[in-house]
């Protein structure tokens, strides 16, 4: 299936080069992750639900919270970014990458980068001195189809421990999408159609009646 979708200009444009890969093996305990579904965001700090906003530019995710901005995108294995799905959801498939450009966090200390359900740790990679920081990872091995959640965990820089998730599809889309996607929307109009058309028969047998007794 095609992997495209329209996307906003709600922010400034991204840099064009893309960082080295970061993995890492060492083990860590997994962050307490908000839920979020695809295309979705959610953001906690010191464990306390927070509001986030997000969008979507140059098929990218630009999630905002807690002073905390991250750029999250898809890269494919010949190096171009992977356009987002016709839901308007990141969608990632074997031998891709994610890339993540974030800034807000506390200067010179490490953030996490993690893919739920099965928490899995992708990198650590450590802010500069302005708190920002620019990397992109590999996929987990034997990651199952279906809705993960990108995670970032790490301090603001006031201190505050956040933990930042996107909701993300991996595998191929099935027709099932589709099919889905019509069972929902027949529906809708053929109860539209309905609502259109019974006050119009109402009128015209109103009119009927009136003609007759006139």
């Amino acid at each position: 299936t095609p992997r495209s979708a329209p996307a906003s200009s709600a922010v400034a444009p991204l840099p064009t080069t893309i960082p080295a890969t970061t993995t890492t093996t060492t083990s860590v305990p997994a962050p307490d992750a908000p839920d979020a579904n695809a295309g979705e965001g959610a953001a906690t700090v010191n464990g306390e639900s927070i509001p986030v906003d997000i969008s979507r530019l140059d098929n990218a995710f630009v999630v905002s919270g807690g002073g905390i901005s991250a750029t999250i995108s898809g890269l494919s294995p010949d190096g171009t970014r992977i356009s987002l799905d016709a839901d308007g959801s990141l969608r990632l498939e074997e031998s891709d990458r994610i890339v993540v450009e974030a800034a807000g966090y506390e200067p010179d200390e490490d953030i996490e980068v993690w893919m739920f359900s099965t928490p899995r740790l992708l990198g650590t990679v450590t802010a500069d001195s302005s708190g920002r920081f620019s990397n992109n990872f590999d996929l987990p091995a034997s990651i199952e189809a279906g809705a993960h959640r990108l995670v970032l965990k790490g301090n603001t820089k006031t201190g505050q421990d956040i933990v930042l998730s996107l909701g993300i599809n991996f595998g191929a889309a099935t027709s099932t999408n589709t099919v889905t996607r019509w069972l929902i929307i027949v529906p809708v109009s053929i109860a539209v159609l309905i609502g259109l058309l019974i006050p119009t028969a109402l009128r015209r047998r109103r009119d009927d009646e009136s003609t007759a007794t006139a």
